[in-house]
Parts: C-alpha cells; structure tokens; sequence
C-alpha cells in the first residue's frame, strides 16, 4: 500500500503530516476522457522520509519539514512515475516511464542494482517481508515479483489484456491483487505465481486495490467511479458502490474492513477547476458518508469519529500500522 497524496493536506491536518502521501491527485485535462495518473510518493516505513518523482530522478525529503534531504539521479533516462521503500526502509525502488526499475540505497543515494524485464511504464509497487518481497505492475500488462537484495526476477504474473495499474498484497503476504486496465481485479498465489481467481464486474478501467487488515475484504475503483468491495477468499461481491464523482485514483480500506477511503477526480461545476476529494464510504451498506474529508475535519468537532477512521487508514498507508 503506498501512500500518495497532495501538500493541502498538510496544510489540513497539521501534525498528521505522513497522510499528505495518501492519495494520487490525478487530473482530467479538458477534452479527455480517462485520468492522468500522476507519479506515486511512498514514505518510508518510520515515517522520516517521504520519496518523491521529480522527472528523471527521485527527491528524498524529510516528512516533517518538507526539508530535502538528497536527489536521487542518474538512474534514469525516462521520467520516474512510481517509488517505493522495502518493508525495513533500507532500499528504495523507483520505475519509470520505459519501463525500467532502479534499487537505491536511500541513505546514501547509490545505485545498488536495477531489474530490468518490463516493456512498459512501470505504475506501482508493493512490497512484503518475504521473497519474492517486490511485486511491479506495468502498463506491459505484466505484474513481476522480484528478489530486491539480489537483484533477480522471481516471476512474472500474466493474465492481464491491458496495463497494470494498482497492486496489494494480503496482510499475510500470500495473496497479491492486481487492477487493470481491462476492468478486472486479479488474485494471484505468490509462491506459485497460479492466478487464483478473477474478479469482473466493472464497466471501466481498475486502478485502485486495497486489502483490508485481516484479508478478508478487498475493495477496488474504476475510472467511472464505481467501487466494489469482494470476500477475496470465496470471490463473493459484498458491496457495489455507484455514486463517486469522477474516477477512482485511488482507495484504501480500514483495518476492521468496514470503511474505504477515496479519492477520485472530478471538475467542480461551481468553480469549473479539478479537484480531488477524499470520500469515505461504509463498506457494510454502501452509503457515502463523508463527501470531501479535509473540508469536513475542518469544520467538524474534534470528537468526529472519522478522524479516528482517517488516522487509522493513514497509518496502514504509510506503512506504520499495517
């Protein structure tokens, strides 16, 4: 689960600064039709160091100044969309736009390796304790699973008719879910590289996956503001939730599984400018609940209990509470 977001949050939240990294503000530039995804952030797992695109090259910065701390370069020749930290925050993993991925050592910004293999943009990463402890998604239609110390391709999961764009694993790191671009959410076995199952239903590009904190629920978004909430286990549908504006750019689900967390892309028809709510919706009746999460907190009693449902999803999405 990586955590992407926008700097109005920090300016919101205060001393929640780690949740600036939630979500990916994608925009809709007039005229088109599907959302331009922008480059994905990731905080290191002890929250000092949030990893930032920043064209061919990565910038590593402190979380609670913004401060920098040094640029990651010349591992690159394409524009850099996606960054990731392993699980013990020693190595960093960035992907570009040609499809190749390059290992830092983020204390002392050196290269220590690249994994080549993609033949396309590389979207997004997660990553588990175990290996194979990296997985990759590509707009290749590929999900790659890799051993980070060295170096190698454990796997390569195919299955996909179109880009990868969203991955997670389970919370026991067994089960990895894939969303793509031809509308369906994929389940795969990791030690065996088996695709388990596959979850249809949408009408439109899957971007956005997330497991919820004993593995039982996953939920996911498309481009056409649908979110689907499954059993991963037996495939059954729970919940089908139609009413976000805009596509999907990313979700998470709570740790107790019963509230998903979104943001989605949308023109504001009183102002005609973009804009990228965080919604929050009850994953066990499907109703919205919270419309725009930084203008509510805003206004709202410091009792609201959605600010513990935030604090909890910022958490797991910074990697402190999975």
């Amino acid at each position: 689960m990586s955590a992407r977001g926008t700097r109005p949050l920090v300016r919101a939240l205060g001393a929640a600064l780690p949740v600036l990294l939630l979500f990916a503000a994608g925009s809709v530039p007039a005229g088109c039709a599907s959302p331009q995804v922008r480059a994905r952030e990731d905080v290191r797992p002890d929250g000092a160091w949030i990893a930032t695109p920043a064209g061919r090259a990565v910038v590593l910065r402190r979380t609670d100044t913004g401060l920098p701390v040094r640029t990651l370069s010349g591992g690159h020749e394409a524009p850099v969309l996606a960054v990731h930290f392993n699980q013990s925050g020693d190595r960093l993993v960035s992907g570009d736009a040609a499809g190749r991925i390059v290992v830092w050592n983020p204390e002392d910004g050196t290269v220590r390796g690249t994994l080549p293999g993609h033949h396309g943009a590389v979207r997004q990463f997660a990553a588990r304790a175990k290996v194979p402890d990296l997985a990759s998604a590509s707009d290749d239609g590929t999900v790659k699973l890799w051993d980070l110390a060295a170096a190698r391709e454990v796997r390569t999961l195919t299955g996909h008719e179109g880009p990868v764009y969203g991955l997670a694993f389970a919370p026991d790191g067994r089960v990895l879910a894939s969303a793509s671009g031809d509308r369906t959410v994929r389940l795969w076995g990791v030690e065996t590289g088996t695709e388990l199952r596959t979850l249809p239903g949408f009408s439109a590009p899957v971007r956005a996956v997330d497991f919820d904190g004993g593995g039982v629920r996953l939920a996911a978004g498309s481009d056409d503001g649908e979110i689907k909430v499954w059993d991963p286990r037996s495939a059954a549908e729970l919940q089908s939730m139609k009413g976000a504006k805009g596509p999907v750019l990313d979700l998470f689900l709570s740790r107790d599984g019963r509230w998903v967390l979104a943001t989605q892309t949308f023109r504001d028809p009183s102002s005609k400018e973009m804009t990228s709510p965080i919604s929050i919706w009850n994953a066990d009746s499907g109703e919205l609940e919270v419309a725009d999460y930084v203008f509510e907190a805003a206004v709202a009693p410091p009792d609201w209990p959605f600010r513990a449902v935030f604090r909890d999803v910022a958490r797991r999405a910074t990697h402190q509470g999975r």
